[in-house]
């Protein structure tokens, strides 16, 4: 089950938001991913949007561009620029080996994506969310992904620590480590730098630099909004 996993002094999960991902370690109780947990999302991260939508609205959607694991992509039937992005009650893990459905995920993955955006817009960073069209359902603008997983790093922890042993856990990072990884689950995401990224193609060094700035950007803007309810944000990761 998506949710933070809690232990008495430090506790660390990942909620997932849409595409991206969030890990955090919170003080004091435990946490899931209830109603409760949401109405604090939804005062944290969107005071200005904490409505639900009560009546479903069931757009018209135009033709399916992509499925992945987790959601289904259906192309807007009268502007070429905007896509419906639903999400899928199906979690995964393990690069999609393992997987199973829980019911209501879809709801809560929407209602976190579209607030994490929301702030996000407000703090005048760009991204693709235009607006929440119901439960389960996001208005966005049509982009090309780049098979480039970039993760944010202010605490040293998991498969980090795997990778360097000789840093110790809980290691804060300042500024915050950038790293980047090829999507490739057949591969298992392997860890890639700027030469690979250019050597193949998908971005200049200008680029590169201006997708790890903005990466910063966005980590701090959701580490503040963490930190007025005592949530560290720990890592962050996201599919560029």
């Amino acid at each position: 089950m998506t949710g933070i996993r809690c232990h008495p002094e430090r506790s660390e999960g990942s909620v997932a938001l849409g595409s991206e991902m969030l890990r955090c370690a919170q003080h004091d109780s435990a946490v899931t991913l209830t109603d409760s947990w949401i109405n604090l999302l939804m005062t944290i991260i969107a005071p200005k949007e904490q409505q639900m939508i009560d009546q479903p609205q069931l757009p018209h959607f135009g033709t399916v561009l992509a499925e992945g694991k987790t959601k289904l992509i259906y192309a807007h039937p009268e502007d070429e620029s905007l896509a419906y992005m639903v999400n899928k009650d199906q979690i995964t893990a393990g690069d999609g080996v393992r997987r199973n459905e829980l019911v209501g995920k879809s709801r809560w993955s929407t209602i976190t994506t579209a607030n994490v955006f929301r702030l996000l817009n407000d703090a005048y960073i760009a991204t693709h969310f235009v607006e929440q069209i119901n439960d389960v359902t996001l208005l966005v603008r049509r982009c090309t992904m780049l098979p480039i997983e970039q993760v944010q790093r202010r605490i040293a922890t998991g498969s980090y620590l795997k990778r360097h042993p000789e840093v110790s856990e809980g290691t804060r990072f300042e500024p915050i480590l950038v790293e980047t990884f090829l999507k490739d689950d057949a591969h298992h995401d392997p860890q890639i730098w700027p030469e690979d990224i250019i050597g193949m193609g998908l971005a200049t060094l200008s680029e590169i630099e201006w997708m790890a700035q903005q990466g910063r950007c966005v980590f701090e803007t959701l580490e503040r909004a963490w930190a007025t309810v005592d949530v560290t944000l720990v890592d962050w990761w996201r599919t560029l």
